[in-house]
């Protein structure tokens, strides 16, 4: 698989259906989810299957950044 190369900076690709995704690589990716009310923050990983790491944050911002800070951390 691919791995991270850290000269490159995290890319975020989004939907049309509030949604924006960076992958660091292609069994590890976050989702982040606007869904109004509260930001899903989704944390997928080699073995998670369909069961992701789900998580709720306040603000696209702040999820996107939850998220940058674990995928460098992978």
């Amino acid at each position: 698989m691919s791995k991270k190369n850290p000269a490159q900076p995290l890319q975020w690709f989004t939907t049309k259906h509030k949604t924006e995704h960076c992958h660091l690589n292609n069994e590890t990716w976050a989702t982040v989810r606007d869904c109004g009310s509260h930001v899903k923050l989704i944390r997928w990983f080699k073995g998670c299957g369909l069961a992701p790491h789900e998580t709720v944050r306040t603000t696209v911002q702040q999820a996107k950044a939850d998220a940058e800070a674990w995928l460098a951390a992978q």
